[in-house]
Protein backbone atom coordinates (compact mmCIF):
# COMPACT_ATOMS: atom_id res chain seq x y z
CA UNK A 1 0.00 0.00 0.00
CA UNK A 2 1.03 3.60 -0.41
CA UNK A 3 2.71 5.38 2.46
CA UNK A 4 3.65 8.93 3.39
CA UNK A 5 6.66 7.80 5.44
CA UNK A 6 9.26 8.77 2.83
CA UNK A 7 10.41 12.24 1.84
CA UNK A 8 13.09 14.10 -0.06
CA UNK A 9 14.64 17.55 0.40
CA UNK A 10 17.20 19.45 -1.60
CA UNK A 11 18.91 22.73 -0.80
CA UNK A 12 21.19 24.59 -3.22
CA UNK A 13 23.26 27.76 -3.12
CA UNK A 14 25.10 29.30 -6.04
CA UNK A 15 27.35 32.31 -6.49
CA UNK A 16 28.40 33.38 -9.97
CA UNK A 17 30.28 36.44 -11.16
CA UNK A 18 31.31 37.48 -14.67
CA UNK A 19 34.18 39.97 -14.74
CA UNK A 20 34.90 42.59 -17.40
CA UNK A 21 38.36 41.20 -18.18
CA UNK A 22 37.04 37.88 -19.54
CA UNK A 23 37.21 35.99 -16.25
CA UNK A 24 34.12 34.15 -14.94
CA UNK A 25 33.82 32.27 -11.65
CA UNK A 26 31.11 30.12 -10.08
CA UNK A 27 30.74 28.26 -6.78
CA UNK A 28 27.76 26.11 -5.82
CA UNK A 29 26.71 23.82 -3.00
CA UNK A 30 23.92 21.27 -2.92
CA UNK A 31 22.61 19.19 -0.03
CA UNK A 32 20.13 16.42 -0.67
CA UNK A 33 18.42 13.94 1.63
CA UNK A 34 16.00 11.24 0.53
CA UNK A 35 14.25 8.57 2.58
CA UNK A 36 11.99 5.80 1.33
CA UNK A 37 10.43 2.63 2.69
CA UNK A 38 11.61 0.69 -0.39
CA UNK A 39 13.88 1.34 -3.35
CA UNK A 40 11.87 -0.01 -6.28
CA UNK A 41 13.31 -2.77 -8.43
CA UNK A 42 12.39 -3.81 -11.95
CA UNK A 43 9.76 -6.29 -10.67
CA UNK A 44 7.73 -6.54 -7.47
CA UNK A 45 9.55 -9.63 -6.18
CA UNK A 46 12.93 -7.97 -6.60
CA UNK A 47 11.70 -4.92 -4.74
CA UNK A 48 10.61 -7.09 -1.83
CA UNK A 49 13.58 -9.49 -1.64
CA UNK A 50 16.22 -6.80 -2.14
CA UNK A 51 14.87 -4.33 0.39
CA UNK A 52 17.29 -4.58 3.33
CA UNK A 53 15.40 -4.98 6.57
CA UNK A 54 15.89 -5.98 10.21
CA UNK A 55 12.25 -6.73 11.10
CA UNK A 56 9.01 -7.25 9.15
CA UNK A 57 9.71 -6.93 5.38
CA UNK A 58 6.03 -6.12 4.82
CA UNK A 59 6.28 -3.03 7.04
CA UNK A 60 9.67 -1.46 6.34
CA UNK A 61 10.52 1.82 8.07
CA UNK A 62 11.67 4.86 6.14
CA UNK A 63 15.42 4.65 5.60
CA UNK A 64 17.93 6.37 3.38
CA UNK A 65 17.22 5.92 -0.32
CA UNK A 66 19.70 4.68 -2.88
CA UNK A 67 19.37 8.17 -4.38
CA UNK A 68 20.27 10.02 -1.19
CA UNK A 69 22.87 12.53 -2.35
CA UNK A 70 24.29 14.25 0.76
CA UNK A 71 26.82 16.96 -0.03
CA UNK A 72 28.12 18.26 -3.34
CA UNK A 73 30.40 21.22 -4.06
CA UNK A 74 31.06 22.63 -7.52
CA UNK A 75 33.64 25.25 -8.48
CA UNK A 76 34.14 26.48 -12.03
CA UNK A 77 36.31 29.20 -13.51
CA UNK A 78 36.86 30.36 -17.10
CA UNK A 79 39.21 32.90 -18.60
CA UNK A 80 38.85 34.02 -22.21
CA UNK A 81 41.22 36.28 -24.09
CA UNK A 82 40.48 37.51 -27.61
CA UNK A 83 43.17 38.82 -29.96
CA UNK A 84 41.24 41.30 -32.08
CA UNK A 85 39.48 39.64 -35.01
CA UNK A 86 42.15 36.98 -35.34
CA UNK A 87 41.90 34.46 -32.51
CA UNK A 88 40.92 33.73 -28.91
CA UNK A 89 42.16 31.47 -26.11
CA UNK A 90 39.92 30.08 -23.39
CA UNK A 91 40.97 28.14 -20.29
CA UNK A 92 38.33 26.48 -18.08
CA UNK A 93 38.54 24.52 -14.84
CA UNK A 94 35.70 22.49 -13.33
CA UNK A 95 36.20 21.10 -9.82
CA UNK A 96 33.70 18.87 -8.00
CA UNK A 97 33.64 17.37 -4.51
CA UNK A 98 30.91 14.97 -3.45
CA UNK A 99 29.93 12.03 -1.30
CA UNK A 100 30.05 8.88 -3.38
CA UNK A 101 26.75 7.48 -2.20
CA UNK A 102 25.47 5.06 0.41
CA UNK A 103 25.38 1.36 1.14
CA UNK A 104 24.08 -1.08 3.73
CA UNK A 105 25.70 -3.61 6.05
CA UNK A 106 23.90 -6.95 5.74
CA UNK A 107 24.50 -10.69 6.11
CA UNK A 108 25.93 -12.59 3.14
CA UNK A 109 23.54 -15.49 3.77
CA UNK A 110 19.90 -15.83 4.78
CA UNK A 111 19.80 -15.27 8.53
CA UNK A 112 16.07 -15.60 9.21
CA UNK A 113 15.08 -18.29 6.68
CA UNK A 114 12.78 -16.21 4.44
CA UNK A 115 14.83 -17.04 1.30
CA UNK A 116 16.01 -13.45 0.96
CA UNK A 117 19.56 -12.08 1.21
CA UNK A 118 18.33 -8.83 2.71
CA UNK A 119 18.93 -9.19 6.46
CA UNK A 120 20.57 -6.13 7.97
CA UNK A 121 23.53 -6.71 10.25
CA UNK A 122 23.29 -6.67 14.03
CA UNK A 123 26.20 -4.68 15.51
CA UNK A 124 27.30 -6.24 18.82
CA UNK A 125 27.95 -4.04 21.85
CA UNK A 126 31.17 -5.93 22.57
CA UNK A 127 32.72 -9.36 22.17
CA UNK A 128 30.36 -10.84 24.77
CA UNK A 129 27.59 -10.61 22.14
CA UNK A 130 29.65 -12.30 19.44
CA UNK A 131 29.09 -15.99 18.71
CA UNK A 132 31.45 -17.31 16.03
CA UNK A 133 32.02 -20.77 14.63
CA UNK A 134 35.50 -22.07 13.80
CA UNK A 135 35.81 -22.97 10.13
CA UNK A 136 38.31 -23.51 7.31
CA UNK A 137 38.13 -20.52 4.90
CA UNK A 138 39.36 -22.39 1.80
CA UNK A 139 37.54 -25.65 2.51
CA UNK A 140 40.67 -27.77 2.18
CA UNK A 141 40.41 -29.28 5.63
CA UNK A 142 41.36 -28.51 9.23
CA UNK A 143 44.96 -27.54 8.38
CA UNK A 144 44.34 -23.79 8.67
CA UNK A 145 41.16 -23.15 10.66
CA UNK A 146 39.91 -19.66 11.34
CA UNK A 147 39.08 -20.01 15.01
CA UNK A 148 36.09 -18.48 16.78
CA UNK A 149 38.41 -16.47 19.04
CA UNK A 150 40.33 -15.09 16.06
CA UNK A 151 37.13 -14.09 14.31
CA UNK A 152 35.81 -12.34 17.42
CA UNK A 153 39.05 -10.38 17.84
CA UNK A 154 39.16 -9.46 14.13
CA UNK A 155 35.50 -8.44 14.08
CA UNK A 156 36.03 -6.27 17.16
CA UNK A 157 39.01 -4.56 15.50
CA UNK A 158 37.06 -4.02 12.29
CA UNK A 159 34.13 -2.43 14.14
CA UNK A 160 36.51 -0.14 16.02
CA UNK A 161 38.00 1.28 12.79
CA UNK A 162 34.61 1.66 11.05
CA UNK A 163 32.91 5.00 11.78
CA UNK A 164 29.37 3.75 11.20
CA UNK A 165 29.61 0.44 13.08
CA UNK A 166 31.44 1.90 16.07
CA UNK A 167 28.79 4.63 16.46
CA UNK A 168 25.82 2.24 16.25
CA UNK A 169 26.75 -0.66 18.50
CA UNK A 170 23.96 -2.59 20.16
CA UNK A 171 21.48 -2.22 17.29
CA UNK A 172 20.79 -3.23 13.73
CA UNK A 173 22.43 -1.41 10.83
CA UNK A 174 20.13 0.95 8.96
CA UNK A 175 19.43 0.50 5.29
CA UNK A 176 21.91 2.69 3.40
CA UNK A 177 23.26 3.95 6.70
CA UNK A 178 26.89 3.86 5.53
CA UNK A 179 28.21 6.91 3.64
CA UNK A 180 31.10 6.53 1.23
CA UNK A 181 34.10 8.85 1.58
CA UNK A 182 34.45 12.08 -0.37
CA UNK A 183 35.94 12.27 -3.83
CA UNK A 184 37.37 15.43 -5.41
CA UNK A 185 38.00 15.60 -9.14
CA UNK A 186 38.89 18.44 -11.50
CA UNK A 187 38.71 18.76 -15.29
CA UNK A 188 40.76 21.24 -17.32
CA UNK A 189 39.91 22.49 -20.79
CA UNK A 190 41.98 24.67 -23.12
CA UNK A 191 40.41 25.91 -26.35
CA UNK A 192 42.21 27.81 -29.08
CA UNK A 193 40.04 29.56 -31.66
CA UNK A 194 40.88 31.11 -35.00
CA UNK A 195 38.44 33.50 -36.66
CA UNK A 196 37.86 33.30 -40.39
CA UNK A 197 35.75 35.84 -42.25
CA UNK A 198 33.67 34.19 -44.95
CA UNK A 199 30.41 35.26 -46.55
CA UNK A 200 30.37 38.42 -44.48
CA UNK A 201 30.31 36.45 -41.23
CA UNK A 202 32.89 35.45 -38.68
CA UNK A 203 33.45 31.70 -38.63
CA UNK A 204 35.40 29.95 -35.90
CA UNK A 205 37.83 27.06 -36.13
CA UNK A 206 38.43 25.63 -32.66
CA UNK A 207 41.10 23.27 -31.40
CA UNK A 208 40.31 21.93 -27.94
CA UNK A 209 42.45 20.09 -25.42
CA UNK A 210 40.78 18.46 -22.39
CA UNK A 211 42.33 16.75 -19.40
CA UNK A 212 39.77 14.85 -17.34
CA UNK A 213 40.69 14.34 -13.68
CA UNK A 214 43.67 16.67 -14.08
CA UNK A 215 44.56 16.43 -10.38
CA UNK A 216 45.50 12.80 -10.91
CA UNK A 217 48.04 13.95 -13.50
CA UNK A 218 49.74 16.06 -10.82
CA UNK A 219 49.49 13.47 -8.03
CA UNK A 220 48.45 9.84 -8.54
CA UNK A 221 46.67 9.87 -5.16
CA UNK A 222 44.31 12.70 -6.19
CA UNK A 223 40.99 12.16 -7.91
CA UNK A 224 40.79 8.49 -6.95
CA UNK A 225 37.48 7.07 -5.74
CA UNK A 226 36.62 4.61 -3.00
CA UNK A 227 34.87 1.28 -2.81
CA UNK A 228 33.91 -0.95 0.08
CA UNK A 229 35.98 -4.04 0.82
CA UNK A 230 32.90 -6.00 1.90
CA UNK A 231 29.51 -4.77 3.09
CA UNK A 232 28.52 -8.39 3.85
CA UNK A 233 31.15 -9.27 6.46
CA UNK A 234 29.18 -11.96 8.33
CA UNK A 235 27.35 -15.08 7.29
CA UNK A 236 24.91 -17.20 9.24
CA UNK A 237 26.18 -20.59 10.45
CA UNK A 238 23.06 -22.02 12.08
CA UNK A 239 22.58 -21.99 15.84
CA UNK A 240 24.53 -23.29 18.80
CA UNK A 241 23.33 -25.71 21.48
CA UNK A 242 21.48 -22.88 23.22
CA UNK A 243 19.64 -21.81 20.09
CA UNK A 244 21.69 -18.62 19.64
CA UNK A 245 22.70 -17.61 16.13
CA UNK A 246 26.20 -18.65 15.06
CA UNK A 247 28.26 -16.57 12.65
CA UNK A 248 31.33 -16.81 10.46
CA UNK A 249 33.47 -13.79 9.62
CA UNK A 250 34.07 -13.60 5.88
CA UNK A 251 37.58 -13.15 4.52
CA UNK A 252 38.86 -11.37 1.42
CA UNK A 253 40.48 -14.54 0.10
CA UNK A 254 42.88 -17.36 0.88
CA UNK A 255 46.30 -17.74 -0.77
CA UNK A 256 47.59 -21.08 -2.10
CA UNK A 257 49.71 -21.49 1.05
CA UNK A 258 46.62 -21.10 3.24
CA UNK A 259 47.31 -17.51 4.28
CA UNK A 260 44.06 -15.64 4.98
CA UNK A 261 43.52 -12.10 3.71
CA UNK A 262 41.43 -10.75 6.55
CA UNK A 263 38.88 -7.98 6.49
CA UNK A 264 40.62 -5.11 8.30
CA UNK A 265 39.49 -1.86 6.62
CA UNK A 266 36.12 -0.58 5.45
CA UNK A 267 37.18 1.16 2.26
CA UNK A 268 39.91 0.87 -0.35
CA UNK A 269 40.85 3.01 -3.31
CA UNK A 270 39.22 2.03 -6.59
CA UNK A 271 41.16 1.23 -9.73
CA UNK A 272 39.12 2.04 -12.84
CA UNK A 273 39.16 4.31 -15.88
CA UNK A 274 37.42 6.97 -13.78
CA UNK A 275 40.30 7.11 -11.30
CA UNK A 276 43.05 8.13 -13.73
CA UNK A 277 43.66 11.23 -15.78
Amino acid sequence: TNTNAGYGHNLSFKLERPFANGFNAMAAYNFGISKTTVDPGSIAAGTWFNNYISNDPNNPPASFSNNDQRHRFIFAATYRKEYGDIAATQVSLFWEGRNQGRTSYFYSTDLNGDNGLNDLLYIPRDQSEMNFQTYDPDGSGPAAPYTAAEQAADWEAYIAQDAYLSENRGGYAERNGVIFPWIWQADLSIAQEFFIMAGGKRNTLQFRFDILNVGNLLNDKWGVGWTMNNNRPLRAAGVDANGAALHRLNTLGVASDGTITKLTETFRKTNSINDVW
